[in-house]
């Protein structure tokens, strides 16, 4: 791997700037006035000014910054092994607030730019309380004002079609929802999950049901062929996978796989998937912080014999998310500071969590709130990686990182 010294380049109001490495990290005074001044921008009444004549951009990073040779960050091409130790840095973390509008769920469309955030309006008159972004797609849900269950489906700015328990039944009972990037939905609605397929959002198709078990989550992979779901019984939990056709979008049911595991016999049962990129399977995540890989057992086999688990304790886990089909990130909450960890997942039949390096990848202060979600995208405008978190305090934070 060829290791590049050279700093990438960002753009702030329409001026290129160099990356600051570790060693170049801004002073507090100054990183406090680079996020005012993004704020400036971001939120005043007018277009933002993108150009090089803004007056304060000398203030923020100077035109000539004196750099060394210091390596940035590496994230390895998934799967190739990383090697035993994953560098550690401390990261002061620059923070884009989304703007609090009420009615209005602000998206970012570009990371370290100074940009207007697109906004997406929504019904005030509704109690909105999840929202599930996929591409260009936006899924939200909550209560009407007489406590029935709400979906809105978006596209951009275009409202798609809209659910209410009233008119559609199984929402009285939902659970929650998870969206495909091909603009597919799943349903879990405790004891079935529904499938609604993209242009014909009227045909809610029960794949799922079952009354012995209880389903609490569910989810596409990446490239939205594969729809897991998980539940809970005793005495042995189920995760269902299903097949989606690439180009019809239609589902084959039944599922393809139903893999069995030890029922959870204390703590909460509920469990969050998240799904591998490419390959069948994925990490189960327990509420109670345990971890496991899942793969695929085929329904030919007629097999009741419960799968291994493969427990990794991480109690203090706040989320996580699989890049590629090898890495697994974990932000773990501290009492002082945040951290994140990669480990990997290894073994082909017999999969298990491998415990990574000694020192987190990266960690930072906890006063920026709970990290609630977390997911690794192209940086723009570069070839190389971000690891993208938003925090609960309404903030995104991103760690650029080389290939």
């Amino acid at each position: 791997m060829t290791t590049s010294t050279s700093p990438s380049r960002h753009n702030i109001c329409g001026q290129t700037t160099t990356t600051i490495y570790a060693s170049q990290r801004p002073k507090a005074k100054q990183l406090v006035f680079m996020m005012n001044h993004v704020k400036t921008h971001i939120s005043s009444d007018e277009m933002p000014v993108n150009s090089r004549n803004c007056p304060l951009n000398d203030h923020i990073v100077p035109p000539n910054i004196p750099t060394s040779p210091e390596t940035p960050v590496e994230l390895p091409a998934s799967p190739a092994d990383p090697g035993p130790e994953t560098p550690s840095i401390r990261i002061d973390i620059a923070t884009i607030p989304l703007i609090p509008v009420s009615g209005l769920v602000a998206l970012p469309e570009t990371l370290g730019r100074c940009q207007r955030l697109p906004c997406v309006t929504l019904d005030p008159d509704q109690n909105w309380k999840h929202l599930v972004l996929s591409d260009d797609k936006l899924v939200v849900w909550g209560n009407t004002q007489d406590g029935q269950n709400i979906v809105c489906l978006k596209d951009g700015a275009n409202e798609l079609v809209t659910w209410i328990a009233s008119s559609c039944a199984p929402l009285s009972s939902l659970l929650s929802i998870s969206l495909s990037k091909n603009g597919c939905l799943a349903f879990v609605c405790a004891e079935n999950v529904y499938y609604v397929k993209k242009d014909a959002y009227a045909n809610l198709q029960p794949i799922a049901f079952n009354q012995e078990h209880s389903f609490t989550h569910a989810s596409f992979n990446d490239n939205g062929t594969l729809l897991y779901a998980w539940a809970f019984s005793s005495p042995h939990d189920c995760l269902y996978i299903w097949r989606i056709d690439e180009n019809s979008q239609d589902i084959a049911v039944p599922a393809e796989s139903e893999g069995y595991y030890p029922s959870k016999r204390h703590g909460s049962p509920e469990a969050a998937l998240i799904p591998y990129a490419v390959r069948p399977g994925c990490i189960v995540h327990a509420k109670s912080g345990e971890l496991f890989p899942a793969q695929m057992r085929s329904t030919q086999c007629d097999s009741f014999e419960e799968l291994p688990k493969h427990i990794f304790e991480c109690p203090k886990v706040a989320c996580a998310c699989m890049y590629g089909d090898r890495s697994l990130f974990i932000v773990e909450k501290g009492t002082l500071h945040t951290r994140l960890w990669k480990h990997r997942v290894v073994g082909d039949s017999n999969l298990a969590i491998e415990r990574g390096a000694k020192k987190p990848f990266a960690k930072w202060p906890s006063f920026s709130g709970t990290v609630k979600a977390i997911r690794v995208r192209p940086w723009p405008d570069s070839n190389d990686l971000a690891i993208v978190m938003c925090t609960s305090h309404g903030q995104v934070m991103a760690i650029p990182v080389e290939k």
